[in-house]
């Protein structure tokens, strides 16, 4: 019997999935799901093994990418998925007991053109530094923007915990592993997405979320923030009649000058009890505008280098 959903966790290798499969499989198993774990092409054999015998102790299916990237490993998931609804879950992220299901009622009609997707969270059994919290809404995540009712539209498909059809994702070949291999590729699959479908009908569902477990650090987004400025040069190109938000954004922050007192309330935000650390405080506001100076100038410099050839 055809399972009515699949939950593919894509991995790189890097880290334990225990908890992640745990999760899945506890939200999957109330609705008869099935699981399948996709590994990067680019994993040595150690993560490989490791990996095989995570997925197998969770009584997951096991899938590798083509070639190196996050697309690629994802696409590799859901063609050894076998239900006609996937559930693209990120390798850190619990699911809630009640994801799964929640998903599959969303789909319940069968709309074509429907994509469902869960907040994430912080995990609450430790401190959520100042940056994960301002990162977390300034340059990953767009949960805040979508209105109390739910529906959004292609721009806020977060692949982290995400459900969409099988038969869409064949129709559009799934994801641009060649020019989307990391960075920018979920935007284009909800681009691509709409246009094939004549619409795609985006819904964050209240009781489809997960806690995000892991960390976020200034050093690991200079890293990835030009990653970002590579995608956004490769969209640009792609899809140059939707002109992203984020390098104009950028690119004004880092002509801007920062105030000095920036760096010093970015040294001390996590030094400050929560309770007085407001969002929208002075601390957390001079730490921001620091760190998107800092992040902003190393993404305008690797968009420099590209251009300059």
């Amino acid at each position: 019997m055809t399972a009515p959903i699949s939950v593919v966790m894509p991995t790189g290798g890097r880290r334990p999935l225990a908890r992640s499969l745990a999760a899945a499989r506890a939200s999957a198993a109330p609705v008869g799901g099935e699981l399948v774990v996709a590994i990067d092409a680019a994993a040595g054999p150690e993560e490989r093994a490791r990996v095989a015998v995570e997925a197998d102790e969770a009584g997951a299916g096991l899938a590798v990418g083509t070639r190196p990237g996050a697309s690629a490993t994802r696409n590799a998931g859901w063609r050894a998925a076998s239900a006609p609804l996937v559930l693209l879950v990120d390798d850190d992220v619990l699911l809630d007991a009640g994801a799964v299901g929640a998903h599959l009622r969303a789909h319940a009609d069968g709309a074509p053109n429907r994509a469902t997707i869960g907040a994430l969270r912080w995990p609450s059994d430790r401190r959520i530094t100042a940056f994960e919290r301002w990162v977390e809404r300034a340059l990953q995540f767009g949960y805040h923007e979508i209105g109390p009712d739910g529906r959004t539209g292609w721009w806020h498909l977060y692949t982290c915990d995400c459900a969409v059809r099988r038969a869409a994702l064949e129709r559009v070949g799934g994801l641009d592993a060649e020019r989307f291999p990391f960075g920018y590729e979920d935007l284009d699959l909800g681009l691509r997405l709409h246009d094939a479908l004549g619409g795609l009908d985006v819904r964050l569902l209240p009781d489809g979320g997960a806690v995000h477990d892991t960390r976020m650090t200034l050093g690991e987004w200079r890293s990835r923030i030009r990653r970002i400025a590579r995608a956004e040069r490769t969209w640009d190109a792609v899809h140059p009649d939707h002109p992203p938000t984020l390098g104009p954004r950028l690119r004004a922050a880092a002509a801007d000058p920062t105030p000095r007192a920036g760096r010093w309330a970015a040294a001390i935000a996590d030094l400050v009890p929560p309770p007085l650390a407001r969002r929208d405080g002075w601390l957390a506001t001079r730490a921001a505008i620091w760190w998107e100076h800092d992040l902003a100038a190393r993404f305008v410099d690797e968009q420099r280098r590209l251009a300059a050839g």
